[in-house]
């Protein structure tokens, strides 16, 4: 059975990530807002991933920290998609004294320095595989408050405000949604929008970031560890012999314990096909953050691995570091479990290291009609190799509620 957690257990799990906390706080403020001017005067910097364009990357010591949560160390690395071509013209259109460079973070961040020596950023990251519309319904579940006004209604472009943060979310040439994070300490709204009018003629390569460097996270070799999450799978008799072609609905959430086991299963195994399976056709996989940081398309076209099958060794290697244990996912009412069955929500369920810095966490997403209802994975959240301190991810909006305070119109 799964497990409901406490509220302390889900602060916890907030609070492992580096994230605000779930009551809803606003966003922690960009770094070096306010602060004395940096020494930038390094040149210890990698030219070389600018193969194509002028780059000029970043050569101070504020960096954020890798995805594993070590400072980054070494020459910045310039972004493969910088979201438009002229960094400095956005300096200059916003005020700015100095450009100071790029750097390909967790987003492609582009730092500058104002008149008072403060240091500013512009963060811009593709949302690989979301339309405007999903990349939007996504984001609102964060932050509800209305566009900006000085956002003219677009079809290609749309701004959410929370005090004095901005996400702007534009279209591509290239058909890829790009978001840009700034403080209008740093730009006012009416100063950005010659920076939402170039991204737009922005155009590829653009890939899903941050980077995951899954070298040292796939699958170990031999048996994993017998008090490991995947030797419990792959020991219980639900997961000993997964079926590929077994048409067994997952109806949520009473089944929802039946279908993560099968989903572990079939990935300790390295059974892609009936992975695949237990999958909606947009899965995407990323951080584990219920605002999907980092999400990309599990397989297909625009996935980094078409077959899907980095994902499933991702997973693999994950549930072989944690330790065995129930999935925790957090309840819903059950005048509300309509909601979770017809897909009107995710479900959400996650497992974590002892120190509660390894999280592996899984998104359901269940459908229905006459008399049948099943459902399948719609989001996997991992660390491509286990943290070594806890994740800090900035720019991103508040952290979501597990459940909205209501879903149906009938329901307070």
């Amino acid at each position: 059975m799964s497990r409901r957690p406490t509220f302390t257990q889900m602060a916890a799990f907030s609070l492992t990530l580096g994230l605000v906390s779930p009551l809803g706080c606003a966003p922690q403020s960009e770094p070096g807002f306010g602060e004395p001017t940096l020494d930038p005067g390094r040149d210890d910097v990698d030219r070389g991933a600018a193969t194509e364009r002028s780059c000029e990357p970043y050569a101070g010591d504020r960096r954020d920290p890798a995805v594993d949560g070590r400072p980054l160390t070494g020459p910045a690395r310039c972004c493969t998609d910088p979201g438009f071509e002229d960094a400095a013209a956005v300096g200059r259109a916003c005020g700015l004294t100095r450009y100071l460079g790029e750097s390909e973070e967790s987003s492609c961040v582009h730092r500058y320095l104002d008149d008072k020596g403060k240091l500013h950023a512009l963060r811009i990251i593709p949302l690989i595989g979301l339309d405007l519309a999903r990349a939007r319904s996504l984001h609102e579940r964060s932050v509800a408050a209305p566009s900006s006004p000085a956002a003219l209604p677009s079809s290609k472009r749309w701004t959410s405000t929370l005090d004095l943060r901005r996400w702007t979310f534009v279209v591509g040439s290239d058909e890829v949604v790009r978001r840009v994070s700034w403080s209008t300490q740093a730009c006012s709204d009416e100063q950005m929008i010659p920076v939402f009018e170039a991204m737009a003629d922005t155009g590829g390569p653009a890939r899903a970031l941050p980077r995951f460097e899954l070298a040292q996270g796939r699958t170990p070799s031999g048996d994993p560890d017998p008090d490991s999450l995947l030797s419990q799978v792959l020991d219980s008799s639900q997961g000993a012999r997964p079926d590929p072609s077994s048409t067994t609905p997952y109806p949520l959430p009473r089944r929802a314990e039946t279908l993560l086991e099968a989903v572990l299963a079939r990935a300790g195994r390295g059974d892609l096909e009936g992975f695949s399976t237990l999958l909606t056709t947009d899965a995407r996989w990323g951080l584990p953050d219920r605002r999907q940081v980092g999400g990309r398309p599990i397989a297909g076209p625009l996935s980094d691995d078409p077959s899907g099958r980095a994902t499933l060794e991702a997973v693999a290697a994950a549930a072989a570091r944690l330790p065995a244990a129930a999935p925790i996912c957090p309840e819903l009412e059950p005048r509300r479990h309509g909601a979770l069955t017809r897909g009107e929500l995710p479900m959400w369920c996650y497992w974590r290291s002892e120190d509660g810095l390894d999280v592996l966490a899984v998104a359901l997403r269940g459908r229905s009609g006459p008399g049948w209802a099943d459902a399948r994975v719609e989001y996997i959240g991992l660390f491509p190799t286990a943290p070594e301190a806890a994740l800090d991810v900035r720019g991103e909006p508040p952290l979501p509620p597990w459940y909205p305070r209501s879903v149906d119109p009938d329901t307070p």
